[in-house]
């Protein structure tokens, strides 16, 4: 789509030239800022139970799971969501390695099956993504690194330990449920054949 990814498409008239490239846009931004109230939503409410879980075992002097439990389990979370994190962090990445444009440039592949030199996003284009999707997807699974750090291991047996774990765990992973119901296939399909390494993106 030539909104987003500046994907090649067949000519269209210019007044439905608009209205796809505004439906796309709305497609892939849309889930997002979904995905985005849901996670927030649930990072407030997992906040205000450790918030009276630490209150509790404040009061106590002890953690209620057993050691090795709680270790792996905190594990197992610590390396989803540093997994997460990587995968904003090289987001990040792809925008800045993506050469930049005065104009949007469709995007082709050369002869040889490389990505067009020409083909990039405008500075303009690059600042919403960052702030629209890096800002917010980092800060919220970084937020959902230090509360879910905390939820775990305040839990009050070792049963409860092992489904916190699951529960927070399938938090990171509700942009990838939403990403494979709301997006249609045809964007899956132009994603997965136009998109390659990056390195592949910016070679000359």
């Amino acid at each position: 789509p030539k909104f987003v990814l500046g994907v090649e498409r067949r000519k269209q008239p210019k007044k439905w030239s608009a209205i796809m490239m505004m439906t796309t846009g709305l497609q892939c931004y849309l889930p997002l800022l979904y995905v985005l109230s849901l996670q927030c939503f649930v990072l407030y409410t997992l906040w205000q139970h450790v918030v009276k879980g630490g209150i509790a075992a404040t009061a106590i002097h002890t953690c209620r799971t057993n050691y090795l439990i709680r270790l792996a389990c905190l594990h197992i979370f610590i390396a989803r969501a540093f997994y997460d994190m990587g995968q904003s962090l090289n987001y990040l990445g792809w925008l800045v390695l993506l050469p930049t444009t005065s104009e949007h440039k469709e995007l082709r592949r050369t002869a040889d099956g490389r990505m067009d030199p020409t083909w990039g996003f405008t500075e303009r284009h690059k600042w919403v993504n960052f702030w629209v999707v890096c800002v917010p997807k980092m800060g919220v699974g970084f937020l959902l690194f230090l509360v879910g750090v905390s939820f775990i291991a305040l839990s009050d047996n070792d049963t409860d330990l092992i489904i916190d774990t699951l529960a927070i765990t399938f938090v990171l992973d509700i942009d990838h449920t939403v990403f494979q119901l709301c997006i249609s296939n045809r964007i899956k399909c132009d994603l997965g054949a136009y998109l390659g390494p990056i390195s592949d993106r910016t070679e000359s």
